[in-house]
């Protein structure tokens, strides 16, 4: 990205850090793959909406099945348009070529570009941190992989004082940092790999713009253009922040600058190029009813103010302080950018939109970089005052690391809490793993059923059913499900009784709904025997599913 080439030891750097993030993310994960037992199917996903993961699998089992497009298979309405999205494509193709299950595609796939993901934000804090400052590049890379809010402290301080349930029905989520994949890198790096692939995007579209406008170089804007085409053809949201920063930088320069309004060029360069996917994306929320109704119910509000402040913790307070220390002096563009981008970000995440909280993302860099100006220069100034003792700069490190790092690694043992939680109890949330007969119900189900086949099973079941057999459920995912809490109501209505037989055929009948899925969650929702019923055929059972054919002539 810099012009400027890497010395040997800043890739060395780079290389180990990669492994240790690399570390990170593989201890869960042999985790999962230890405790699940001999007999046991684990699904790789952990506390970072687990749900989601299996609406990720579905997208890559669509493709190893051969398609290119994808289709929404929580819902059973006829897909008007099927979507486009290349991200997944490619990680369900890279899944088709190896022969891996759909959990080791997005480990291992992760495992690559991690190297890559570190590479990035190493050059851009190099390129736009201070000049004298740019010598301790690789301190604020680990810094801004590893730094967190105080989310975690908030959160065992409220439930000492028994507070969770009201913090939560006050503020609505808890702070970001607690289970937010956008809202910092160490979250990013646990969570799904689309996210680390459009930081990445965000990144060198920044670079490349900015630099489009201090070199006057079309062909940077063009660069520009196309990571940026790239990124919203698979995470559109991230368009906006890239729109409104960018043309507030622009504004920023004609008017205090005076700059050619010729720089114009390069923002509508940046536009065209990347438009095509935007339109795509505006093109499906025009006439595709069914993304409008799931644009409807996926509601992705930022907390109160407050409970963003907590989720940033020091990283804000620290970045205030970096921030008014570096305008105290004669400012420059990179500082000019990096506030712009700070102060936009906060007003597109408390803007009109319904994804506000997706444009948390990339907020975290002006953070720490305004932070880290701060820490040094603070650090710089006590130790004149006090001296550079072992002892002082030992105290310096213990309140740094407990203040900044020490959360998120609070937060990752807690994800090994979570997954023994799963493993060691009957829970039904989601299925983090599954029954040893479970996974041959699945198979089967995938290898019989055809692209039209629906079935009907509890929530619990279908969101795993849906992603790992790669077929169409009624009901699944609470976004991906078109009028999810009619659909949940009826599924309850229909699994709690064994009576009304007549209303249940007339049902099964409109929905189209061809197989009955019965395993233990189904068992829960009620007292419904499908054995009993004389218009459904058993055509799979072992110890812990059976499947029914719906048989209505």
């Amino acid at each position: 990205m810099n012009q400027l080439k890497l010395e040997k030891k800043e890739i060395k750097f780079i290389l180990l850090i990669s492994f240790i993030a690399i570390l990170i993310i593989a201890l869960p994960f042999a985790y999962g793959q230890l405790i699940k037992g001999n007999n046991n199917f684990f699904s790789g996903l952990n506390f970072l909406s687990p749900h989601d993961g299996y609406v990720y699998y579905s997208y890559i089992e669509q493709a190893k099945q051969g398609n290119i497009l994808f289709d929404d298979l929580f819902s059973g309405e006829i897909t008007p348009t099927f979507t486009f999205n290349p991200f997944w494509l490619t990680l369900g193709l890279f899944a088709k070529f190896f022969y891996l299950p759909s959990a080791w595609a997005i480990f291992l796939f992760k495992i690559i570009f991690i190297p890559l993901f570190i590479f990035v934000i190493y050059k851009f804090l190099r390129y736009f941190l201070p000049d004298d400052l740019k010598k301790y590049t690789g301190w604020c890379s680990v810094y801004a992989l590893f730094a967190s809010g105080l989310g975690y402290y908030f959160l065992k301080f409220s439930l000492f004082f028994e507070a969770k349930s009201q913090i939560v029905e006050k503020y609505g989520v808890l702070p970001l940092d607690l289970w937010n994949q956008e809202s910092n890198n160490f979250l990013t790096l646990l969570g799904f790999p689309h996210i680390m692939a459009s930081i990445v995007l965000l990144l060198l579209t920044f670079y490349f713009f900015f630099r489009s406008l201090e070199q006057k170089k079309i062909k940077f804007s063009i660069y520009a253009g196309f990571f940026a085409l790239l990124l919203a053809s698979f995470h559109p949201f991230h368009i906006v922040t890239i729109y409104f920063i960018n043309l507030i930088y622009i504004l920023y320069l004609l008017i205090t600058k005076r700059n050619n309004i010729k720089i114009l060029l390069n923002y509508f360069l940046l536009v065209l190029l990347s438009f095509p996917a935007v339109a795509y994306y505006l093109y499906l929320l025009a006439f595709n009813w069914q993304i409008q109704i799931k644009n409807l119910q996926n509601l992705l509000f930022s907390p109160a103010l407050i409970i963003s402040m907590v989720g940033f913790g020091f990283i804000l307070i620290t970045a205030i302080a970096g921030l008014i220390l570096v305008w105290s002096e004669k400012i420059n563009n990179k500082m000019a950018f990096l506030t712009i981008w700070l102060i936009s970000s906060f007003i597109l995440i408390y803007s009109p939109l319904t994804f506000q909280r997706r444009l948390t993302e990339g907020l975290i860099f002006p953070l720490i970089i305004f932070s880290f100006i701060f820490l040094v220069l603070a650090y710089g100034y006590l130790k004149n005052k006090i001296g550079s003792s072992l002892l002082y700069r030992a105290i310096f490190f213990v309140i740094f690391l407990t203040l900044f790092i020490l959360p998120n690694f609070f937060i990752y043992y807690e994800n090994f809490l979570f997954l023994n939680y799963f493993r060691f109890s009957d829970a039904d949330e989601v299925a983090i793993f599954l029954d040893q007969d479970t996974t041959p119900a699945v198979n089967w189900y995938k290898n019989q059923a055809t692209s039209s086949d629906l079935v009907l099973t509890s929530f619990y079941s279908g969101n795993y059913l849906a992603g790992l057999a790669g077929k169409k459920v009624y009901l699944g995912h609470k976004i991906e499900t078109i009028y999810y809490f009619e659909k949940k109501e009826l599924v309850d209505w229909f699994f709690k009784e064994n009576q009304e037989d007549l209303a249940k055929q007339e049902f099964l009948r409109n929905k189209h709904i061809g197989y009955i899925y019965y395993s233990e969650a189904e068992k829960k929702l009620g007292d419904f025997s499908p054995s009993q019923k004389d218009y459904l055929k058993q055509v799979f059972s072992n110890n812990e599913v059976t499947i029914y054919k719906v048989n209505l002539d």
